[in-house]
């Protein structure tokens, strides 16, 4: 029997001693740092934490406004799917067939965010003034110019390379401001839109969104409008010199849809995209999260905590581990 323990024990413990030489080593080359400099590990991430806490109590509170919209009628069928089954004869009348269907609801969701609703906008004024407020002067009625620590840098930087330090907004600043402030969600497949956009104001993202949804339908409606005006006069000088009765037939049917667009378009129904519900506005801020944003700060402190300490002291116990055991 000894001498089967003695082939046991001559077997594991060399094992056993790589394996405990290493833990040593482990232990000495970083939990023993991270011991060392623990107030800095725990500092780092409480003072992150301090430092977001702050900035989310400081932080001006947004709202969100949102509304669910659904595709109309005459968004979700176009005049070149009723005219699939004409194939030459819709040649004949310049109305083309494309390879991919778009349809009117599809040209919505693109022009919500677009510089065409932007420059719509702009030349009214009104949104443009309500969104970029800080810039306009009511008293004056003029576009001044805001100063802060960038616009310095630019007042410094632009004329050196002959560009201008500052211009009052346009559709184009509409447009990036839509971007970054305008969310929208598909709602499964059911077809639906969910679009959001977010203010400091309530009311004003309110009126903004209000007036997103049916500036980009009116837009829409103009575009329907002067398409189909062009087809329908195409199709009356068409009708005039067809002789072929077959022909004049589907002429006349496709003159007949042409002017129930230019009906639809001219009424004040919405024309691509329906609202299924009034617009909806969160009765507390959405933009701050102290508890999310706590947590995350504490894990990042934390992490950058234990590389600072092993970065400070994993030099110091190396050294003391060679010292200490010289090959």
């Amino acid at each position: 029997m000894r001498g089967l323990d003695d082939t046991i024990s001559g077997s594991i413990v060399p094992g056993d001693s790589d394996i405990a030489a290493d833990g040593y080593r482990l232990q000495r080359l970083v939990f023993q740092p991270v011991r060392a400099h623990l107030k800095l590990v725990l500092l780092v991430p409480a003072t992150l934490v301090t430092l977001t806490l702050a900035h989310q109590a400081l932080r001006t509170p947004e709202y969100t406004a949102s509304v669910v919209v659904a595709p109309t009628d005459q968004s979700t069928s176009s005049i070149s799917s009723q005219l699939k089954g004409l194939g030459g004869l819709a040649a004949l009348a310049g109305a083309g067939l494309p390879a991919g269907e778009v349809t009117e609801f599809d040209r919505f969701k693109f022009l919500l965010q677009s510089a065409r609703l932007g420059n719509k906008q702009a030349d009214d004024g009104t949104i443009l003034k309500l969104v970029f407020r800080d810039q306009w002067d009511p008293a004056t009625r003029q576009w001044i110019k805001r100063y802060s620590p960038v616009q310095m840098v630019k007042d410094m930087l632009w004329p050196v390379f002959g560009m201008p330090s500052w211009l009052p907004p346009d559709g184009r600043d509409l447009a990036r401001h839509y971007e970054r402030t305008i969310g929208l969600r598909e709602m499964g497949d059911t077809g639906l839109l969910q679009i959001s956009y977010v203010d400091e104001d309530p009311q004003r993202a309110k009126i903004v969104l209000d007036a997103i949804v049916r500036d980009t339908n009116l837009l829409l409606r103009d575009d329907a409008a002067d398409r189909a005006r062009a087809k329908a006069n195409y199709l009356r000088e068409q009708l005039m010199i067809t002789q072929v009765a077959e022909y004049r037939t589907n002429l006349a049917s496709m003159l007949g849809q042409q002017e129930q667009i230019l009906m639809l378009s001219s009424t004040s129904l919405p024309f691509a995209a329906d609202t299924l519900q009034p617009l909806n506005i969160s009765r507390l801020p959405t933009s701050q999260r102290p508890f999310l944003f706590g947590m995350i700060a504490a894990a990042v402190g934390l992490c950058l905590g234990i590389m600072l300490a092993l970065f400070l002291g994993v030099p110091a116990a190396k050294d003391k581990l060679e010292t200490d055991n010289p090959k």
